[in-house]
């Protein structure tokens, strides 16, 4: 998408004047120095190059030869009229994704820094992208534009503003609009948009990470949109696809939704990606060479029918069959991103918990999993339409030599882990948000690639099925709001379940003493509460620094495998996949807030706290005190938890995440 600020310095804002009046043309001839660069100031060598001066049978046309090793044009005795430049499309399309030339921080295309040193230096400063500057497609796009109609993305817009440059010569403006008043001699600096695309900036590492964190929770949140389709529209676009299969959304139904994220807002360059299903959010994404892009992604419904209009598996237990997933991946990396359900709730209470074997799909060779969840997992090599039934083998296929991320949030976190542990040979690295336990603890025992599994509050969803202490047959328990035995539930009696993974929790304080005795005893609330963010491993690791009686408050407020004993609020709107994804986009934001030496809101709440529970100490239990003053600590130490930026390309994506408008 162009930028609607008019450029006076874009090729397409130039008009040819002509002249008027009798002239001796021989007096008017000038020579033209063209200095092609990208948007760093660095030149393009090399590039052969067609220049031609007006139109139609009479034009000037100079031909044959390429741009030198320091990407200057040199052309003399050029004669009046408009001067057209057109450069070689494949060679343009590789010197432009060469790996050092990423784009500039900022990404409006008036007033670059390229244009002012022009203009310092008495130049003339054009701008201009690739689509501009070539007749034709290079190798790089022809494949996705030979595919049939209606399996084709159209050419980024960003990149060619007048869409196929082949049938866009219409369009074409003038380099340079010559006058009788013109110099004998002009000096031109052409600043032309690098081949790039945005990527999620990840990094694959055993260490937790604030910047994955943060674009794995837009992921898992990604997934409740539709293949093609947002998820307001999912259900509108289904009915219409029954009655006409080839139905094509419109542009309000297709916004926002997986293709459109990774399609299109992955390949405008004037801006940030803006929209991720109904969050409108930055995501923190770098710029990359446009051939290492993600190719288009594949989303995965499982209620689909078979090609022969069979119907999906319908052996669930503990919940409907409604499996949905997207993965999608370029030459480095591959993304699974697992989708929940807004039944769930209704699914882990009225299903059955009764544990089976997993050694079917290569989960673990011991311990057990959720039947409900594994029915859900294990049902998709089932299904009656070939695509999705070979889509594991697919997947396993393509994380060959390729950094293998997963997601998910709820249900989609359960099925996450279990596609991760099916997928350890590729060294899966897994962050799930708000999921309930899946498999027991001896199937826990050896699973060792990396999770972070993140819990907002006291997320209830996180709390199902029970765990240890609930694995005796008199045992009764309440979940979400209901009353079970833990016969009727069909609980492990000697391995039950338990939770994978580092926790992470979105703490929200809720602390309180007690006053008076007896029937006068009563709960006081602090006057100040506020939310941490608490990463427990990093003081059981020695990762944060803190007093011996704090790290062992906190070891035992968070017990391995487990949820905290202290709850962490009482939020009913905890689980939803936007409150985790905003959540980390508010403290990433603070974060970089406070290293540009402006006040974090968080950190200003949290000192506040601190001091009330130092008033109070004398009135809090012990064990509350140093575990409170415990998350304080590593609330107070998360800076080295952010993405630190190894390269230009990932400071300048850090900078624009943190000056992208808040919302």
């Amino acid at each position: 998408m162009v930028n609607s600020t008019r450029n006076p310095h874009d090729m397409t804002a130039a008009t040819p004047r002509t002249l008027e009046g009798c002239v001796d043309c021989k007096m008017l001839k000038y020579e033209a120095e063209i200095k092609l660069v990208d948007e760093l100031g660095q030149p393009l060598p090399n590039l052969p190059y067609v220049l031609w001066v007006g139109h139609g049978p009479k034009k000037i046309i100079r031909q044959g030869k390429q741009s030198s090793g320091d990407g200057v044009i040199v052309e003399k005795e050029l004669p009046p009229g408009p001067l057209y430049l057109m450069l070689e499309a494949d060679a343009l399309a590789d010197v432009l994704q060469e790996p050092h030339r990423h784009l500039r921080l900022s990404r409006s295309d008036y007033g670059t820094p390229v244009q002012r040193e022009a203009e310092q230096q008495g130049r003339l400063p054009r701008y201009a992208r690739f689509g501009q500057l070539v007749d034709r497609l290079p190798a790089l796009f022809e494949e996705e534009q030979q595919k049939e109609e209606d399996k084709r993305h159209p050419l980024p817009p960003y990149h060619f503003p007048h869409g196929d440059p082949a049938k866009a010569s219409a369009a074409r403006r003038p380099l340079y609009a010559f006058s009788k008043a013109g110099a004998r001699s002009i000096k031109i600096t052409l600043e032309i948009t690098p081949l790039r695309a945005w990527v999620l900036m990840l990094e694959h590492s055993p260490e937790y990470n604030l910047g994955n964190a943060h674009n794995l929770a837009l992921m898992a949140h990604l997934a409740y949109a539709g293949g093609d389709v947002n998820e307001a529209n999912t259900k509108r676009v289904k009915e219409k696809r029954k009655t006409d299969p080839k139905y094509t959304p419109s542009a309000s139904e297709r916004a926002h939704s997986i293709t459109h994220f990774f399609v299109e807002q992955m390949q405008d360059l004037s801006r940030l990606p803006y929209g991720i299903n109904a969050l409108s959010k930055a995501a923190l994404v770098k710029d990359v060479p446009y051939q290492e892009r993600y190719e288009t992604p594949m989303f995965i419904d499982c209620t689909e029918q078979g090609e022969q209009g069979e119907a999906p598996p319908s052996d669930m237990v503990g919940g409907s069959y409604d499996t949905q997933f997207f993965y999608v991946q370029r030459p480095e990396e591959l993304i699974v991103s697992w989708r929940g359900t807004a039944s769930l709730s209704d699914g882990l209470t009225d299903g059955n918990f009764t544990p089976v074997p997993c050694q079917e799909m290569s989960i673990a060779n011991q311990g057990k999993a959720h039947q409900g969840f594994y029915n859900q997992f294990a049902a998709v090599p089932k299904h009656p339409k070939s695509s999705i039934a070979k889509v594991y083998t697919d997947i396993t296929t393509a994380a060959r030599g390729k950094k293998l991320f997963i997601c998910g949030h709820s249900l989609g976190g359960a099925l996450a882990l279990l596609h991760a542990a099916s997928l350890k040979a590729s060294r899966p690295l897994l962050y799930t948000y708000g999921m309930p336990r899946t498999l027991t603890e001896s199937a826990l025992r050896e699973l060792t690639f990396p999770h972070f599994r993140h819990r907002n509050e006291s997320d209830e969803v996180t709390s199902v099925p029970p765990g240890r202490g609930f694995d005796h047959p008199g045992a009764k328990i309440v979940l979400l709001g209901k009353v079970f035995s833990v016969l009727a539930l069909g609980l492990p009696d000697k391995d039950p379940y338990a939770h994978h993974g580092k926790l992470v929790h979105f703490d929200y304080t809720d602390t309180h003493y007690w006053v008076g005795a007896g029937k006068q005893r009563e709960k006081v609330l602090l006057t100040v509460q506020t939310k941490l963010l608490v990463i427990p491993h990093l003081a059981v690791e020695g990762k944060a620094s803190m007093d011996a009686q704090a790290k062992a408050a906190l070891a035992n407020a968070y017990p391995p495998g487990d949820n905290p004993s202290h709850g962490g609020g009482a939020n009913i709107h905890s689980h939803p996949s936007g409150e985790y994804a905003g959540y980390l986009q508010k403290r990433v934001l603070g974060l970089l807030d406070k290293q540009h030496n402006l006040p974090d809101p968080n950190e200003a709440k949290a000192i506040q706290y601190g001091k009330v529970l130092i008033e109070k100490k004398k009135w809090l239990a012990k064990e509350v005190s140093w575990r409170e003053n415990g998350a304080l600590q590593i609330d107070n130490q998360l800076h080295p938890l952010l993405p630190q930026g190894q390269t230009e390309p990932e400071q300048f994506a850090i900078t624009r995440l943190w000056q992208a408008p808040r919302k």
